[in-house]
């Protein structure tokens, strides 16, 4: 929890404490249902700044 309030954005799994899920800024599924994978789809990679071409 004490990392939630120093980042400013967090996301916790679906299967997380009730206390955690309501601490967080996200939630998404379970670690079961791919909610990792989910969290990154919709609250990392639309913050993601592509890398510049070489060349």
């Amino acid at each position: 929890m004490l990392m939630f309030e120093r980042s400013g954005v967090s996301i916790a799994m679906g299967n997380a404490s009730e206390d955690v899920r309501r601490g967080a800024t996200h939630v998404t599924a379970s670690n079961a249902d791919e909610g990792f994978a989910q969290a990154i789809e919709r609250f990392v990679l639309p913050w993601a700044v592509p890398a510049p071409v070489a060349g």
